[in-house]
C-alpha cells in the first residue's frame, strides 16, 4: 500500500515547525486577557450603553453606523458580555442595511482582530458568527451564495493581501473580506455551485499566486489569507485527481486535508527533513495553475 502522510492545511506550520505547544484553538479573547476586568469609568455597563446609544443616534442622523469602540481603546478592557453587547449592530436597524453594506460592517467589527488567537481560519470563523450579528444576519438571506460571489470577484488580486497601516500585522479591510468570502465560498454546497466558474477560479488563482508573492518576516499577517485560499484550492485538485483523497488505510480525509505521499514530501523537505509551509502552498498552487491549464 502506498504511503501517505496527513498533514492538514489549517495546521500545518505549528506541525512542522515543531512550534505552538497547544495546537487546540484558544476561546475568542475579547478584551485580551483572562483576568476579570476592573470596573472604571470606560468601562462601566452605563458608559458602554451611553456609546451604543450614541452610535444609533448617530446612524439615524448620518445613514452611517460606526462601531462605538475598537481595540485600544480604554473601553476595550470591559467585560466580555459588555463587549459582546457594544460590538453588536443594534438588532432593530440591521434590515435597514443592504447586503454589501452587512458584509461591511462585518469586516469592520473590532472583535475581527481575535482571528489571530486561532491555529485554523475555518474555526475562528465559526467562532466569529457568534460575535458578529451583522455576519449571523447576513448568512440567513435566502440564496446568498450569488452575493458572494460577486463581492469576491469585485475584490483585485492586490486586496487580497494589504496590511492595515505600516509595519502592521492587522490586514486592511479588502484583505479581510477576501479571507470570509474565501471561506464561505468554500462550503461544500456553494463551491459545487461555482466549481465550473473559470472568472471565479482565475480569481482565485491570481489572488493565491499574489499572496504567495509577497516575502514577509511575519507569517502571522498572511498566514490566514493562505489558509482561506487552500479551502477553495484544495478540494477542487483532490476531486480532479491531482491531491490522493483517502488515508493510508483507505479513509476518506477531510476536504481540507492535504495528504502526501512519501514521494511528495521527499520532494518538498528540506535537509531537516522539515516542510515549511509556504513551500507546501506554492506547490499547491503550481498544481492548481496546471489544472486550470487542463481545462
Amino acid at each position: 500500500m502506498r504511503y501517505t502522510t496527513i498533514l492538514s492545511s489549517f495546521v500545518l506550520s505549528f506541525i512542522l515547525a515543531g512550534c505552538g505547544n497547544d495546537t487546540n484553538p484558544p476561546e475568542d479573547n475579547i478584551g485580551s486577557s483572562n483576568e476579570q476586568p476592573q470596573d472604571t469609568d470606560a468601562t462601566s455597563k452605563e458608559h458602554l450603553e451611553d456609546l451604543l446609544a450614541k452610535a444609533l443616534v448617530d446612524y439615524y442622523n448620518t445613514g452611517v453606523y460606526q462601531y462605538p469602540i475598537i481595540p485600544r481603546m480604554a473601553e476595550w478592557g470591559a467585560a466580555q458580555s459588555l463587549l459582546l453587547d457594544v460590538t453588536s449592530v443594534p438588532e432593530e436597524i440591521l434590515p435597514l442595511f443592504s447586503h454589501s453594506e452587512l458584509l461591511q460592517l462585518a469586516v469592520e467589527n473590532p472583535n475581527i482582530v481575535n482571528r489571530y488567537a486561532y491555529h485554523e481560519i475555518a474555526t475562528f470563523v465559526g467562532s466569529y458568527q457568534y460575535s458578529c450579528n451583522t455576519l449571523r444576519y447576513l448568512l440567513e438571506v435566502p440564496d446568498i451564495e450569488q452575493f458572494f460571489l460577486a463581492e469576491y470577484l469585485s475584490l483585485s488580486e492586490e486586496s487580497s493581501f494589504s496590511l492595515g497601516s505600516e509595519n502592521d500585522i492587522i490586514l486592511s479591510a479588502d484583505a479581510a473580506k477576501n479571507m470570509l468570502l474565501e471561506v464561505f465560498l468554500s462550503d461544500e454546497s456553494m463551491l459545487t455551485n461555482i466549481a465550473d466558474n473559470r472568472q471565479f477560479l482565475q480569481s482565485v488563482s491570481e489572488k493565491f499566486t499574489y499572496l504567495l508573492s509577497h516575502e514577509i518576516e511575519d507569517p502571522a499577517s498572511v498566514e490566514a489569507s493562505w489558509q482561506s485560499s487552500s479551502m477553495i484550492i484544495v478540494p477542487l485538485l483532490k476531486q480532479a485527481g491531482y491531491l490522493l483523497t483517502h488515508y493510508e488505510d483507505g479513509e476518506l480525509a477531510p476536504r481540507a486535508d492535504i495528504i502526501l505521499s512519501e514521494e511528495i514530501i521527499e520532494q518538498l523537505a528540506g535537509e531537516d527533513g522539515a516542510i515549511f509551509i509556504k513551500d507546501l502552498y506554492l506547490w499547491i498552487n503550481d498544481l492548481f495553475s496546471d489544472y486550470l491549464q487542463s481545462l
